[in-house]
């Protein structure tokens, strides 16, 4: 998350220039989707990868079982 909060402020403060996002990205050694990513949103939280909700299955009942052993 300390990674998340840095990189989009570094990216925010260059945003504010006249620097392309392609330029951007190659100063910091950064994909230039990952980039567009952290400059489009509003805060840093935003750019954190959550995990899909997992569906149901038929093992539900037995995981804790299984983890145990």
């Amino acid at each position: 998350m300390r990674h998340a909060k840095r990189l989009f402020e570094t990216v925010q403060g260059y945003t504010g220039t006249a620097r392309s996002l392609s330029a951007i990205a190659r100063e910091l050694g950064l994909n230039r989707r990952t980039v567009a990513k952290y400059a489009r949103a509003a805060c840093w939280k935003e750019c954190i990868r959550r995990t899909p909700s997992r569906r149901s299955t038929s093992l539900d009942p037995y995981l804790e079982y299984l983890r145990q052993r």
